[in-house]
């Protein structure tokens, strides 16, 4: 059940609005020697989810959190080194008996309060099993992952055990930040792109629709959103067997190509370049202005194709945003 108007209203948020680029964001970022800290911070936590909504007045928030928490509550050790992003630890500890539900009450706690008192409806998150798996098994992203897809041929049986785990326990984890106020959710696979043909259906198609599927039979009002990233021609097969109610285009996809073989019914959502927000110039708006020309007429929300970047340029943004001012 569709609850917000989506043809022609142009709704816009952005993947990774709350970040590095905000100055009031790097205030509270530096009370902490560990990212995993900040993101149990049920305070801060609430403070720099409503940030980007009260400067830009967007039209949804985004809880601020990470797709590897989940990995941190199964057992693993979960850090953000600097310059290189997550590391996991610990992988073989990933077991359905280490799985510690209390490790996540700060986050739920956050998104109860932000329910009371945020303006505009807030998105929850997971990441995609594969794309939490790639982290687990690589304990990295270096080198495009190629420890996992090693693993992923030569002990596949262990992998799909980890991609059985991660999947049950995004189900609950997900499930819990409806339970306590998310009005829409979001699946990341941020890595789905990475994988051949022959893998596809098995760790992206058949994941990501039990998930979608679970959480449909239990909660038919609220908006599932998925971004597999980089699937190209693929985004035709996801969104007919997964049928998120919101597919999320990346920037390296034809609009044009998904808006032909997309059902209507599916409301589209991106794929600005984010790379254009950086620049110090306006050529991004000549952009914006193409994308909202062609979707108009057709259910869609104005975002990027991936994540912020820390170098995106605040007055860039907001140049953007009054733009689409214009034509709501």
């Amino acid at each position: 059940m569709e609850k917000y108007n989506y043809i022609n209203s142009y709704k816009t948020w952005f993947m990774r609005q709350a970040g590095r680029y905000l100055p009031e964001y790097m205030e509270v970022r530096k009370k902490y020697e560990s990212f995993v800290d900040f993101c149990y911070s049920t305070e801060d936590v609430v403070k720099v989810t409503k940030q980007p909504v009260e400067r830009f007045n967007l039209d949804f928030g985004i809880l601020f959190s990470d797709i590897l928490i989940i990995l941190d509550a199964l057992g693993a050790k979960v850090s953000f080194l600097k310059n290189e992003g997550p590391h996991i630890e610990d992988a073989n500890n990933i077991l359905e008996e280490n799985f510690n539900e209390k490790k996540l009450e700060n986050i739920y706690s956050a998104i109860k309060s932000l329910n009371n008192n945020l303006k505009v409806p807030l998105i929850g998150f997971i990441g995609g099993p594969f794309t939490v798996g790639c982290y687990l098994t690589q304990g990295s992203k270096k080198n495009d992952f190629e420890n996992t897809k090693k693993i992923l041929y030569q002990n596949h049986e262990m992998f799909d055990k980890y991609i059985k785990i991660i999947t049950k326990y995004s189900i609950i984890h997900l499930q819990n930040q409806i339970n306590n106020g998310c009005k829409i959710v979001k699946i990341f696979d941020s890595w789905a792109g990475i994988l051949p043909y022959s893998q596809y259906k098995k760790y992206i198609l058949e994941p990501n629709n039990e998930i979608v599927s679970t959480l449909k039979s239990k909660n038919p009002d609220v908006e599932i959103i998925c971004l597999p990233k980089g699937s190209g021609e693929k985004y035709v097969e996801f969104a007919s067997i997964v049928k998120p109610d919101i597919l999320a285009i990346d920037q390296f996809t034809d609009i044009n190509f998904i808006k032909k073989n997309i059902s209507d019914e599916i409301c589209l959502q991106g794929n600005l370049d984010p790379m254009l927000l950086t620049l110090p110039n306006d050529i991004v708006l000549d952009e914006v202005k193409n994308l909202i020309t062609s979707f108009k007429d057709r259910k869609f929300i104005f975002n990027v194709g991936h994540g912020l970047v820390p170098e995106t340029k605040i007055d860039i943004v907001e140049k953007v945003l009054n733009l689409i001012g214009e034509y709501k």
